[in-house]
């Protein structure tokens, strides 16, 4: 378990070491307004594919467990919503940056990217039937590569000339080849389990397991993106590609820590051992996020500086105040994780939902000033974080009190 947990999160720090890398080469390649061009186009996409999601990945993954790992019949499944959601939200991201956007390099990026929704949406789903399948190394190798060729596509292109439509471009391409990897990977090992069979009973099966717990799943998953992604949306509306340019720099350094326990939850949750989960799991994610949170507040006004250039001087000042959101947000998923182990993620759900309805009533009460904007966006993330810790640390308390068992 041990080696599995640590060896998942070794791999997550390699991959956003080398991710971080790349981005450095492209705000210096893009400037600011390139970087709030390319930061917009990444926003719509990850809206799109956590509409894809729809709960269905998080809960394929509980389905599996509760079928004593038997992922016989599950390919069907995987490319028949694979391509299905992915071919709808595609097409709707496209449209809406062809809607928004008066750029018509933009749509011609949007259209390229969009064709990667099913390819995320089915590599997602293949990385849960290699954590169902204990294929750890076949988990971390695919995540790897495409960390890695991602780098160097982009690292490539930079030598002769980077622009945001060649960065989409890395992106797909790696996305494309580790997708391929762990497909064929899996196939290899389990050809009798994850063979193509036309059967619609086998079928419906899968989709009524995975639309039990669908909603509740999509609600906390939905909500935990969006909060991170509405900032774009909020600031492309009523500001320029500048200022989204410098804010989603810091913003993605901050991103940078939350999202390296996303793949060690992961496990825990499907290893289904409920005292390592709660305990070593909060354990683990503090300490890394304590000395996060130190090192990022003290180097941040320099930082930006001196590696992202003088254009971006002023994501220091929006990262410090950051860096508090980082660490509430960690500790709010993590208690999200303990109430969907006690089989409470529809309140969960609710408390998330909650939150982010409040911040965003706060987010766009001041619209005057780019000053203004990046400080409601600070403050409506902190208070959306705060709350969902707050309403979920209170259920959680509630739950115990009662002797309703948590894991």
């Amino acid at each position: 378990m041990y080696r599995k947990i640590f060896s998942s999160l070794a791999v997550s720090v390699f991959i956003k070491l080398i991710s971080f890398i790349a981005s450095i080469v492209i705000a210096r390649s893009l400037g600011v307004e390139g970087r709030g061009e390319l930061a917009i186009i990444l926003a719509v996409y990850g809206v799109a594919v956590l509409i894809g999601n729809f709960g269905f990945i998080d809960s394929f993954l509980v389905f599996l467990k509760e079928r004593k790992k038997d992922i016989s019949g599950s390919m069907l499944f995987i490319w028949c919503y694979s391509l299905s959601a992915g071919i709808v939200v595609g097409l709707i991201a496209f449209l809406y940056v062809w809607h928004t956007q008066s750029n018509r390099d933009m749509h011609i990026t949007m259209m390229i990217y969009a064709i990667s929704c099913p390819i995320a949406i089915f590599t997602a789903l293949m990385l849960n039937v290699a954590i169902i399948k204990e294929e750890t190394k076949i988990f971390n190798i695919s995540r790897a590569m495409q960390g890695v060729l991602y780098v160097i596509f982009v690292l490539s292109f930079s030598v002769y000339y980077l622009n945001v439509r060649l960065v989409i471009v890395s992106l797909l391409l790696s996305l494309l080849i580790s997708a391929s990897y762990l497909y064929y990977m899996l196939r290899a090992k389990h050809s009798k389990n994850l063979s193509v069979v036309l059967n619609r009973s086998r079928l419906l099966e899968y989709v009524r397991g995975c639309g039990k717990l669908s909603v509740s799943n999509f609600m906390i998953t939905f909500t935990y993106g969006l909060s991170s992604l509405l900032p774009i949306f909020y600031l492309s509306t009523f500001s320029n590609l500048s200022t989204v340019g410098v804010y989603s720099v810091s913003f993605n350094l901050i991103c940078l820590g939350v999202s390296l326990i996303m793949p060690s939850m992961a496990i825990i949750t499907a290893a289904n051992n409920d005292k390592f989960s709660v305990k070593n799991l909060i354990l683990i994610t503090c300490f890394l996020s304590i000395i996060g949170v130190i090192v990022a507040y003290y180097s941040a006004d320099i930082f930006f500086e001196v590696v992202y250039g003088a254009s971006f001087n002023k994501a220091g000042q929006v990262f410090t105040f950051l860096v508090p959101y980082a660490f509430l947000l960690i500790s709010a998923q993590i208690l999200s994780a303990i109430l969907r182990g006690a089989s409470r993620a529809s309140l969960a759900a609710a408390c998330c939902i909650g939150s982010l309805l409040i911040s965003v009533i706060i987010l766009f009460v001041a619209t005057k000033s780019d000053v203004e904007r990046v400080m409601a966006i600070n403050i409506s993330l902190s208070i959306y974080s705060s709350l969902a810790f707050a309403l979920q640390a209170a259920a959680i308390i509630y739950i115990r009190r009662n002797n309703i068992i948590c894991n």
